[in-house]
């Protein structure tokens, strides 16, 4: 309980303060429900890309196998010595509901390419499938720290909540009771004393009448 003098004035006080604590309670909650239906949405869209991303790379290393094996050992080896395979992100940021999360883009890319000396069937289809591999990784990536900011802000939502509806609610709402019950108490006193004066007033006035 605020240790307050329970007068009128600190009555209105803590009225407004009990208000606004449960303005931003019911304000707080709709916006912890909100980042929960948009947690819940991102969360499906990374796993189905995290779907999509493992049988992508199941099938690439399937595939890159049999590259590997239809240029033999020497060539292969000659073939990861002469490769150089890039990737440059462009990050920016955008906003969910009041979170800021990254939006990537790919700015540029190189794939290994086996030319002549090195191409086969196999590899050739390996190698087509990286650009597709590295779209949805870059996604995934993407998604994943959505999520994470996302379930941060939650937490840190749900700690203003449950400060305001364990802590300062009941305490304004004890404090609201007691002052009332305080100024109640008063009120009774003052109208016995003032009943007490007026019928001694009175006692005095029929006293001197006769």
């Amino acid at each position: 309980m605020e240790k307050v003098i329970p007068t009128r004035s600190a009555l209105r006080r803590i009225k407004e303060n009990l208000k606004i604590a449960k303005d931003g309670y019911s304000l707080l909650e709709k916006k912890r429900e909100a980042l929960m239906s948009e947690f819940m949405r991102e969360v499906a869209q990374m796993q189905d890309i995290y779907a999509e991303l493992r049988e992508k790379l199941r099938r690439f290393y399937s595939q890159f196998r049999k590259g590997a094996v239809s240029l033999g050992q020497d060539r292969s080896e000659l073939f990861f010595l002469q490769s150089k395979a890039t990737l440059e992100i462009d990050v920016r940021f955008r906003s969910i509901m009041g979170v800021k999360v990254p939006s990537l883009q790919i700015s540029e890319r190189n794939v290994p390419r086996p030319g002549l000396a090195f191409s086969t069937l196999e590899m050739d289809r390996a190698l087509a499938m990286v650009e597709e591999i590295q779209d949805l990784l870059v996604r995934y990536v993407e998604k994943r720290y959505i999520v994470d900011e996302l379930a941060r802000e939650i937490k840190r939502t749900q700690r203003r909540v449950n400060a305001l509806e364990v802590f300062f609610i009941p305490s304004y709402t004890a404090t609201k009771k007691w002052i009332e019950d305080v100024l109640e108490e008063n009120d009774r006193e003052m109208f016995t004393r003032q009943k007490k004066v007026k019928d001694v007033l009175a006692r005095k006035r029929s006293t001197g009448e006769a």
